[in-house]
């Protein structure tokens, strides 16, 4: 039997297996209370709280903000940084903590839906900003979420929290031709909870050839039964379009790159007696991209010979077991994830071309590469009184790769119920995209013997309040959040290419260290119309000889960022939000003249103008109000100032 006959075959299993755990029909009760953690068959958390620091933005957090996508919003978080080549959602490159666009894990409700073949496509999330209920960030590794590529960090965004029956709707526009409408519904009866968005993003463009829209529709639904255990299923797509001035090398200001992005997964669990509870997935991801760097062949040298294709689909199953003692909890797990690409140009040459049914028959596809993953973790979580300690090992099986082991341990103690230090040390792994492996053109060149990234950190922090979140009122409450770590890292993949050389290449560095801080303070004062202020600070120094090497990616990081916000309310009804975020970017990027350009400091003030009577708001959105000049990536000119208005409603039904 072939590796990709026996990888569905065991995927078969893994649904059937799903199905019967939905059908089994034992009365059992639907939560089991620990020491320090609740247990429940709807909890898919990054980490608890007892163990690691994890930052959660909530619903009423994000209506407030001064953003209208999700990439604005994770800007805003100390540690992450989003780098845009396209704005309001078009195309950016998400990092943490100074490392890289492709080592952070992306997770929809609890699954991987991170891109093979380039992290470019990570945040290609088909749902709208609206109607996310939740997003979790761990800055680290983690080890209780399937695959490899938390090298950094994690992101959770989780929808179907909500407890209500709404209709939520609503249209902004602005300048540049902006236009945004957006429906969503939010249902809850009895045990099933359900979310439905559809939403439409369009501008003209801000300059030459920055053009796009976007469109998305996403349904997920969840059912949370005594008997019958969890069943919760989730189904996308996202379509987009957009002109990409420069993106991907100044030389070419008239590239275009249109994506299409279809989700689906389904995921049952069960407490199959008070002590264990089984959970099982099933997914696939399927990304389409074409990439013109001539749009519409205008001007096309003599030697492009025509647009890039590629079809990248992942598919995955898995099982997973929590087993619930008096003082802690063990958890296994097992996946199997297959990745594969069909392409124009990455893969290996195929003896038989072909075309598929997502593209005009005039694409004829001539490459291909597929790879099976196998996945794998067990961990142990002891609780005893205020201490919390955890330890474990995970590893891949990958089948171009081979194997790779990891390991983390966390400890964690609570003061005084509320506040709590913490210590953990991971090691990590990140197999290199198809991108890595084997892009090719006129100056790049992919690399096929790339070795994975490998990881070793070390990190401490601590939380602090002044006073409980339970106490009757949050006025003059000050918290506190502190983390420091050290991170080796040994073969990072980078793309490079010598000072006097226009071919840019894709290699290994040997080694680098890191060494960064974050500190975050938020403080609700007792002063009826501020609702809060925060300040945040992350800082990385990363140590990695490149000599005389131009860095595409590795040496461009967020050295220093400040983020600062203040929450007012003016009025019972009438409020405003104010963001301003400073970044100090290391590195350097090479200018459409071929100088080689330091980037520049620079600060963003974005602010929100609303009124609320709990139906109906109006509201006004800046961003870069003070109309900053600024480069995110490379020399590509990012918007000044850009309004924006927009009413939105909620009814109850």
């Amino acid at each position: 039997m072939s590796c990709k006959k026996y990888f569905y075959t065991i995927l078969l299993l893994v649904f059937f297996f799903n199905i019967s755990l939905f059908a089994q029909n034992e009365s059992l009760k639907d939560t089991l209370v620990l020491t320090q953690t609740l247990i429940t068959a709807q909890s898919r958390t990054l980490y608890t709280e007892s163990l690691r620091i994890v930052r959660t933005i909530n619903m009423k957090e994000i209506v407030g903000m001064p953003i209208v996508n999700l990439n604005e919003l994770l800007d805003y978080l100390p540690g992450v940084d989003i780098r845009q080549r396209g704005t309001n959602g078009v195309q950016a490159d998400i990092t943490i903590r100074g490392g890289t666009f492709d080592q952070v894990l992306i997770l929809l409700n609890g699954v991987n839906i991170t891109d093979p073949q380039t992290g470019h496509h990570n945040l290609d999330i088909p749902i709208n900003i609206n109607m996310i209920d939740k997003i979790e960030v761990l800055q680290g590794t983690t080890m209780n979420q399937f695959g490899l590529s938390a090298f950094s960090g994690a992101i959770n965004i989780i929808t179907c929290k909500s407890e209500e029956n709404v209709v939520k709707a609503g249209v902004a526009v602005g300048q540049y031709g902006y236009f945004a409408p957006y429906l969503g519904i939010k249902s809850k009866k009895n045990r099933w909870n359900s979310v439905f968005s559809l939403s439409h993003n369009y501008s003209s463009g801000y300059i030459n050839n920055t053009d796009y829209s976007i469109g998305n529709i996403f349904f997920h639904t969840k059912y949370n039964g005594g008997k019958a255990g969890m069943f919760e299923f989730q189904i996308g797509g996202q379509m987009k379009e957009f002109g990409s001035n420069g993106f991907y090398s100044l030389s070419y200001p008239n590239e275009f790159e249109a994506t299409k992005t279809g989700f689906i997964a389904l995921n049952l669990g069960k407490n199959i007696s008070r002590q264990i509870y089984l959970e099982s997935s099933i997914y696939q991801r399927t990304h389409c991209d074409r990439f013109e760097l001539f749009r519409d062949m205008e001007g096309a040298a003599s030697w492009y010979k025509g647009h890039n294709y590629h079809l990248s689909t992942v598919s995955g199953g898995n099982l997973k077991m929590n087993i619930n003692y008096s003082l802690g909890k063990s958890s296994f797990g097992v996946e199997l994830r297959n990745e594969h690409i069909l392409s124009t140009v990455l893969g290996d040459e195929m003896k038989n071309p072909r075309t598929h049914i997502f593209f005009p028959d005039s694409v004829i596809f001539n490459h291909q590469k597929n790879r099976m993953n196998l996945n794998y973790f067990m961990e142990h979580s002891l609780y005893i009184g205020d201490i919390a300690v955890s330890a474990g090992v995970s590893g891949n099986y990958n089948s171009m790769s081979g194997d790779n082991i990891c390991f983390g341990i966390n400890a964690g103690y609570t003061i005084k119920g509320r506040n709590r230090i913490y210590f953990n040390a991971h090691k990590a792994v990140r197999l290199p995209t198809f991108t890595d492996l084997y892009y090719s053109s006129v100056n790049i060149m992919g690399n096929p013997d790339l070795k994975a990234e490998e990881s070793y950190t070390a990190e401490a922090g601590f939380t602090w309040k002044n006073k409980t979140s339970v106490d009757d009122s949050h006025l003059g409450l000050i918290s506190v959040q502190g983390i420091i770590y050290y991170r080796i890292e040994k073969n990072i993949i980078d793309w490079i290419r010598q000072k006097d050389s226009e071919m840019w290449q894709c290699m290994n560095h040997t080694q680098a260290k890191a060494f960064g801080t974050d500190i975050i303070i938020r403080y609700i004062p007792n002063i009826k119309f501020i609702k809060s202020a925060g300040i945040s600070y992350s800082g990385v120094n990363l140590n990695l000889e490149s000599g005389e090497m131009i860095s595409s990616y590795a040496l461009d990081y967020m050295k220093h960022k400040v983020v600062f916000d203040l929450d007012i309310m003016i009025t019972n009804k009438i409020g405003t939000n104010i963001k301003a975020v400073w970044q100090d970017r290391f590195g350097n990027y090479t200018s459409l003249s071929g100088e080689i350009t330091p980037y520049a400091p620079y600060t963003l003030t974005d602010m929100k103008l609303y009124w609320d009577n709990g139906k109906y708001r109006i509201y006004g959105d800046i961003s870069n109000m003070l109309d900053t000049q600024y480069f995110d990536y490379g020399g590509i000119l990012q918007p000044g100032i850009w309004g924006k208005i927009g009413i939105s409603t909620n009814f109850s039904f």
